[in-house]
Parts: C-alpha cells; structure tokens; sequence
C-alpha cells in the first residue's frame, strides 16, 4: 500500500532517476536499479508502478509509463480513449470542474480538449477527497504537460458556481458501482 511519501519520492530527482531507468528498459528487474542503492520501499514503489505500466495501465493509457497509480485509482480511471471522447463534449472557452478526478485520466484529457488551438491554459477544476488522488493527478498532469492542481475536497462540500460545467464519472466505489441514484458515492444530492 501506497502512502503520499512513496509518490512524493517518485517525483524527486532520485525517484525520476530510478523510474526513467525502469522505463528505458521497459522493464523492471533488481539489477537494473541495484546501483542507486534503493531501499526495500523504495524498491516496492517501482516494482509496483512498473508492475502497473507493463499490465492493467497498457489498457488505460496510451504511455503508461508517463502515469504514477495506485491500485484503486487505477482501477477506478476512465480509459483514456473514452476520457477524451467525453471531453469533446465540452465546448471550448468554457470553466471546467471534474469532480473525483482520481489519478488525473479525466482532468488531464479535459485539460488537452480546453486547450486544443488556443493556446491558453485551460479553466479546468479538478477536485478529489483523496490528498493521495490530488497528488497523483498533479503528478501525473505534469508528466502529460499540463500543470493541474487539484483541490482537496469532498464533491458534495465543494462550490461550483452555476457558470461553470460539471464532469462527474459515474460512481466508483471500492466496492462496486452502482446506478441506483440513493446508493450513489458522492450522493445523488
């Protein structure tokens, strides 16, 4: 299990170091990190990420070794063709909030659509209770060049004001989706 300090050490020059070695490879092996001396943890981080880049991610994205997980989020995300054919829904030129933005996958495609010829940085939003979630898609936002920031909130506490657009995945709980409005996580209210 992933704490923030695990993904606070892959963002570091030391960690993108060890990863870049990993992803020059394509591959993970003790030997192919054992001369930066890693710790045991520090060993488990990049095992577990490459892990998910070489298995469930090549699914979900189309580089996965530009993307940081956790098995949940990982789980949870949007596919990422299926994330920017949501985000051509929405026109240009307007403000964004995804809301639950897990590992980024929505925010980021979303981020890439608002932008499309402009130029400009997108108004894009994104919220997650999770600090872990809005750490990921901070660092996976950046790994896709874009620079989100996400807001630690709980979607049903958040304000959003009646200007701007809503994205919110369908719930995904640990547990199991569901599409009974009353059993919804967030709430249907």
């Amino acid at each position: 299990m992933n704490d923030l300090s695990d993904f606070q050490w892959l963002a570091s020059a030391r960690g993108a170091e060890a990863w870049s070695q990993c992803q020059s490879l394509g591959l993970f092996s003790r030997a192919s990190v054992e001369k930066l001396r890693l710790s045991a943890r520090q060993y488990s981080v990049l095992e577990q990420q490459a892990q998910f880049a070489t298995g469930l991610a090549k699914r979900k994205v189309s580089e996965p070794w530009n993307w940081f997980w956790t098995k949940t989020l990982l789980e949870q995300a949007s596919d990422q063709w299926v994330a920017e054919e949501t985000a051509r829904d929405f026109p240009q030129g307007i403000h964004v909030v995804d809301g639950c933005a897990g590992a980024g996958v929505d925010s980021i495609a979303l981020a890439k659509h608002l932008t499309e010829g402009s130029g400009q940085v997108p108004s894009l939003r994104a919220i997650d209770s999770s600090e872990t979630a809005c750490l990921l898609t901070r660092l996976n936002s950046g790994r896709q060049g874009f620079e989100i920031r996400p807001e630690q909130v709980r979607f049903e506490d958040a304000v959003i004001p009646d200007t701007e657009w809503l994205h919110l995945d369908p719930d995904r709980r640990t547990i199991g989706r569901t599409v009974n409005l009353h059993a919804t996580d967030p709430s249907w209210k």
